[in-house]
């Protein structure tokens, strides 16, 4: 049943990592200018931003002060070290495009991450006539 589910998926949403525009390769990677003078304006665009969280670990010594001053009385300095985590918010701006490729074709649609396509995603039959 599960993989009945999966299939039924995959067929409705299909994630593709390239398309063509005429005789051109859209491809993960590209950028907002190539693909748009690869394919022309997108028939619908969205923009949003959204902050994505990150980690960064850093170790330090737990008291710099306490093994300078070990050091300066000429005793053996004493290992003590911590791992000290932050969170940081990395702004992401995001670009949705739409390319209705006709009635015969699936529709396009390019997610852009700071201008460069990072998803592509092959949705239904378009809606515009044939081109």
């Amino acid at each position: 049943m599960r993989v009945l589910v999966f299939l039924l998926l995959i067929s409705v949403c299909e994630l593709t990592l390239a398309f063509r525009c005429g005789n051109q390769l859209v491809q993960v990677g590209d950028t907002r200018y190539e693909i748009g003078e690869l394919c022309g304006a997108p028939d619908d665009a969205t923009r949003t931003t959204y902050y994505r969280s990150i980690s960064n670990q850093q170790v330090i010594d737990c008291d710099p002060v306490e093994s300078q001053r070990v050091q300066a009385l000429g005793n053996a300095p004493r290992s003590c070290l911590a791992l000290v985590e932050d969170q940081l918010a990395v702004r992401v701006d995001v670009d949705v495009w739409l390319y209705d490729l006709g009635k015969n074709r699936f529709m396009q649609e390019v997610h852009f991450e700071n201008g460069r396509v990072v998803r592509i995603e092959t949705l239904g039959y378009g809606l515009k006539p044939r081109q």
